[in-house]
């Protein structure tokens, strides 16, 4: 399994994600969800403490100190407690240690009495004691990188022989570094890669073939009469557009999306006004006030969750921003979203779609960012920055959203589900030395 996948499943979010449907809106399908939201937060807990990288971290990221060692070593100690103290949900109640599946509470226990043992001999040298300790530095994830190096060089052989390993490494040591694929187990925090992104539709390459002229007079009446009509397309875009309410949980989604669209726009944008139309406004903290407490009460259901796991670190969206998101999902669901259906090969599909959230909240005379300043740094031949903050909100937000919903139509409906040939043969056909 990719480690970076089971990170990211058995962390602190998720952990906050199943406590406010739980607490927050007590959902039938999250009851009784304190074991599940206990155990992730203890394995989130040890991954922190195990992978200290940064001797500045802050919380369970910073590294292990001599001066710390009573806390450090009282987590680690009750966590293998805790590891230990699992048992099977069977009628014998079998510990998970005894358990065929075994292996994650035995190499956590481990890699736990290891670093505590390395951690006091290393503070307690009488040479050149360490005065702090990453833990980072001895985990396996630098030989999954080399391993993953090695692989490489053989393109698409990924089990080379004696020769082809002997050359790999000849190879790479003549390197200045080693550099790992993007793909591999384990994320390499050296240096940040950039990454680029494939765009989600492409036109086509060679222009369909001009209809016969006699058959195109023909359709004319038929097409003039259709047109007229409105066809199901335009029929569900109507239903999507005239919807005014969302559902509480999506509400909550959209805006938690919103805090992440926000940070993007901020260091775009020149403008001091326009930066302070994105953000919500606090108002001061008082002994008897909640510092969370916004001066707006509209999209106050739609921030319960972002509010709920917000620890300081999130930025609150304005409630400007929240309704060009609302109805962006509307416009995304009416353009993209059509069920039973192929999806769209549209051109310029994400301009469309900006152009309609435009229409909606400047043609309309809808109020959005309405603290932005009259004639702000406003130039004559360009948009005014309320529009050109709706557009830029609507982008951010389109981006992100035609990038994960294509990655999910091609997983579920491209591939079914099912992995690709390659990967499925690959193995076979090396051991049978194909």
């Amino acid at each position: 399994m990719n480690v970076r996948l089971a990170a990211q499943t058995l962390s602190s979010s998720v952990a906050d994600a199943i406590d406010f449907l739980n607490v927050s809106m007590k959902l039938q399908q999250f009851q009784n969800s304190d074991g599940t939201v206990k155990f992730i937060r203890m394995i989130d807990r040890l991954f922190d403490i195990l992978n200290s990288r940064n001797p500045l971290g802050k919380g369970y990221k910073k590294p292990l100190r001599p001066s710390s060692k009573d806390t450090w070593e009282e987590i680690l100690r009750s966590t293998a407690s805790y590891l230990l103290g699992l048992k099977s949900n069977t009628e014998n109640k079998q510990p998970l240690s005894k358990h065929p599946r075994k292996t994650f509470v035995i190499g956590f226990v481990a890699a736990i009495k290891s670093t505590i043992e390395m951690a006091n001999e290393m503070f307690m040298s009488t040479i050149n004691p360490f005065k702090y300790l990453l833990t980072y530095k001895y985990s396996q994830d630098h030989i999954e990188l080399l391993f993953s190096c090695i692989r490489a060089r053989g393109g698409w052989n990924n089990n080379p022989n004696c020769l082809q390993f002997k050359y790999a490494m000849r190879k790479m040591l003549l390197r200045n570094a080693i550099t790992a694929s993007k793909n591999a187990n384990c994320q390499s925090f050296s240096g940040v890669a950039s990454h680029t992104i494939i765009p989600f539709f492409h036109s086509r390459k060679h222009k369909a073939p001009l209809n016969n002229p006699i058959e195109a007079d023909v359709n004319t009446a038929d097409k003039v009469h259709s047109a007229l009509q409105n066809t199901p397309e335009e029929i569900m875009m109507l239903e999507h557009f005239n919807t005014t309410t969302t559902s509480e949980f999506l509400a909550n989604v959209l805006f938690y999306i919103g805090g992440y669209v926000v940070p993007k726009l901020v260091p775009e944008i020149e403008c001091s006004s326009c930066k302070s139309c994105l953000l919500s406004s606090f108002s001061p903290p008082t002994p008897d006030h909640d510092y969370c407490s916004i001066k707006y009460n509209e999209v106050s259901t739609a921030s319960a969750f972002t509010l709920f796991v917000n620890n300081g670190g999130l930025r609150i969206p304005s409630q400007s921003v929240y309704q060009v998101i609302e109805f962006a999902e509307k416009v995304f669901k009416a353009y993209v979203c059509k069920e039973g259906r192929s999806i769209t090969r549209e051109k310029k599909l994400k301009e469309r779609m900006i152009l309609e959230v435009c229409q909606q909240f400047v043609m309309d005379s809808k109020h959005v960012f309405e603290d932005h300043q009259e004639g702000c740094n406003e130039n004559v031949f360009e948009d005014d920055h309320r529009t050109l903050l709706i557009k830029r909100t609507a982008d951010k937000y389109f981006t992100l959203r035609l990038f994960t919903y294509g990655k999910r139509y091609n997983e579920t409906v491209v591939k079914q589900g099912e992995p690709s040939d390659r990967h499925q043969l690959t193995k076979l056909i090396l051991f049978r030395n194909q």
